[in-house]
């Protein structure tokens, strides 16, 4: 997909993610990365100039990569990082979202798997260390694991 209507900021590229929480916190949808089919990841993708908010973009790509709609309940934090085949820089900042509702059309919904598991789980097979440092900083997950243990954002 083309970049042009995407928000860098000094060559960043700005990132908007959500980790996407069961109502009683207790499950996390993951998707299959559209790359490996094998890997878990949560939906994230390019802050957009037609986002409101990033919590709007967030939002916007839960839908198109996950076919769900929810509530943002908090600000998660923030990550640099870089894309593994360019080496291009991104700051990602993630969204802690409680799910009401699964769709079953949503635009990605030939390239992707999705499928809901525990958080314990979770945090043993989501592949990219920004996000599982995202799901460890989490609400849910207060008082369950050291963040410590985990990439910590740059700000919350």
């Amino acid at each position: 997909m083309p970049r042009t209507n995407q928000i860098f900021v000094a060559g960043m590229r700005q990132v908007v993610g959500v980790v996407p929480f069961s109502q009683d916190g207790e499950k996390v949808l993951v998707i299959s990365s559209k790359k490996d089919k094998s890997k878990w990841i949560f939906p994230k993708g390019g802050l957009e100039t037609t986002d409101s908010t990033h919590q709007a973009g967030a939002a916007r790509e839960a839908w198109e990569e996950a076919g769900i709609r929810g509530r943002i309940v908090s600000s998660i934090g923030e990550w640099d990082c870089t894309t593994k085949r360019k080496q291009k820089p991104q700051r990602i900042a993630w969204f802690e979202m409680r799910v009401t509702e699964c769709l079953d059309e949503w635009p990605e919904r030939d390239e992707r798997k999705r499928q809901w598991i525990s958080v314990d789980e979770a945090l043993r097979v989501v592949s990219k260390a920004h996000m599982i440092g995202a799901l460890a900083s989490s609400s849910p997950m207060h008082g369950k694991v050291s963040p410590g243990d985990y990439e910590r954002p740059l700000s919350t």
